[in-house]
Parts: structure tokens; sequence; C-alpha cells
């Protein structure tokens, strides 16, 4: 919360506590003198509440930005609220599935387009770790799609999830922790790092040598073990924020970018289908067991929680 600021979208009047914030769907009950319609659907960036009070400006038909003075200095792209009549693939069927994976696919799609933009930066092998994350998931799966691809992917995992990385066949290869020496030390590899898992980077690092282009960080799932270990090319590693790399890919496709990583995500929301298993939890008690559980690393890559106020 402190270190990506995720506490400052909805923040309290206590500064023990922080405000859990969420992606997904709610529906307009007051629409005062916004342009907005009492009744129409919405999606965007929530707190964990059963309501919110928005401030809307830049309103069109597709949507409209949250303008509360306090959000003013956030990443545009959570204060953008999109409206369900406008989307022309949205279906209410597949809010659940747009709820767990849209946040995390969304990343997928920006280091997926980073990679075909920048030809994987001259890499001929694109390295996924915690493959089995969403937003891993959402990586391989849009490479798989990609008639017209110039580089492999290797999905690296746990040996406990390696079986249902494979079955879902985005990876072109599929490695354990365990298998670093497998990788080939003689073809250039870009590492896209969801696990933050320091003492592998390390060893990965170490093995391929000159032939590590690059890694971006992304995120933590490994978040138990240390972020920093010997033997990481510091000057070849960054960290991959994709709120900024959308809001300068916005700003040059003047909106198009955002047009092309939604219909992505709802690409990777349908093949979803065939190896996510949705989780539903309703009010307070349920709400905060599922929780517990997503925090402390219970619940299965093959599941996605969605829970309702």
């Amino acid at each position: 919360g402190e270190a990506l600021g995720y506490w400052k979208f909805f923040p309290t009047d206590d500064a023990a506590w922080g405000v859990i914030p969420v992606w997904g769907f709610a529906t307009v009950v007051d629409a005062g003198e916004s342009g907005l319609t009492k009744g129409e659907r919405l999606y965007g960036y929530f707190p964990s509440a059963s309501q919110l009070v928005v401030m809307p400006g830049s309103v069109s038909e597709r949507g409209f930005t949250d303008t509360t003075p306090h959000r003013a200095d956030l990443p545009v792209i959570y204060n953008m609220y999109q409206r369900m009549s406008a989307d022309p693939v949205y279906s209410e069927s597949r809010e659940e599935r747009r709820s767990i994976l849209f946040p995390l696919v969304g990343t997928s799609f920006g280091l997926y387009h980073w990679m075909k933009t920048s030809d994987a930066l001259g890499a001929e092998k694109v390295l996924i770790l915690s493959a089995s994350s969403k937003t891993a998931l959402g990586i391989g799966c849009l490479f798989a799609q990609d008639q017209d691809k110039k580089v492999s992917t290797i999905g690296m995992t746990s040996a406990g999830n390696k079986a249902m990385v494979e079955a879902t066949g985005f990876y072109d290869e599929v490695l354990t922790y365990d298998d670093v020496d497998k990788l080939d030390a003689g073809a250039g590899h870009v590492i896209l790092d969801m696990s933050g898992n320091g003492k592998l980077m390390g060893k990965i690092h170490q093995h391929l040598g000159d032939q590590m282009v690059h890694t971006a960080k992304v995120g933590a799932t490994h978040k138990e073990d240390p972020t920093k270990a010997e033997g990481v090319i510091a000057e070849r590693t960054k960290f991959f924020f994709m709120p900024s790399y959308a809001a300068e890919q916005m700003k040059a496709t003047k909106g198009g970018f955002l047009k092309e990583m939604m219909m992505a995500s709802h690409g990777i929301a349908e093949a979803s289908e065939r190896w996510m298993a949705v989780t539903k939890a309703k009010g307070q008690g349920e709400i905060e067991n599922i929780f517990a559980q997503v925090r402390d690393g219970k619940v299965p890559p093959h599941e996605g929680a969605v829970w309702r106020f």
C-alpha cells in the first residue's frame, strides 16, 4: 500500500487503517447533474465498500474521469471509469471474469505490446517468472494468439503448478524454478518478473550472463523471499509500471492504446473459461475469509475470487 500508493485513492481519517482498492463494477444510484444516467453500469477502480462518491469530469459517451481533488496527482488510468453502454463487447455474464482479470491482464497487454513494438529488445526468448500468475498467463495467452510472433516464450513456475501451466498451452516451454540450468545461455533473454524473488533472479542472471538482455520487474508473488540477492545485473534491471507506460502510449496513440488493451483483455477473459474457475463471496464475513486466503497464498492459480457487498 505504501510502496505503490494504493492507500492514497480512498483515504481514511485514521492513519492506522487503509481502504483496499478493487477493480470491478458499480451501478449509478445518484447521477446528479453529471450527465450520467441513474441505473447505468460502470467499470473502474473502487474502494472495498458499498458506495463511492465521485466528481465526474470529461464526461463522454465512453466514460469519465474522477476529478476528486485528492486523486489529481494519481495515475490517470486509475481515475477513469468506463460506461458499459458504450462498450461493444460488454456482457453481464462476463463481469466476474472481467473484474478478476482486466486489471492484471491490462499489464499483460502492456508488456506484450512493449515486447512487440521493441522487437523484444533484440532477444530471442521471453522468460516469464511466476508463470501461473494471472498477469503472466495473460502475457502467454497474447503471445500464443499471435501468429506473427518472433520470439519463443518460457514460463517458469513451481513444480506444483507446472502441470496446470502446461495445460493452458500458452507457453512454448514450461520450466520449474529448479531448472535454471536448462535455460539456453546461448540465446538472448528478456525476463518479465512477476515473482520478485531476488535469489532466483540472481541465479538466472549469472547463468545467462551477457545473454540476459533486460529484466522488467513487475510483481512480487514471492513476497516472502528477498527482493535483492547476489548476482543480479542491476544496470539491466528496471521496474515496469503499467500506469506510466499506458499514459505514454495513450498520449502517443490518442487513446488507441486503451482500445487495443480492452479488446486484448476481452480475448484473455474469454480464453480463461478454459482454465479459471470463479470463487464467489458475499457480505463481510465471506469477504474477510476469502481475502485472508488470497493474502496467505492459499487460492490456487486456476481460481479467481469475486466479492459483492
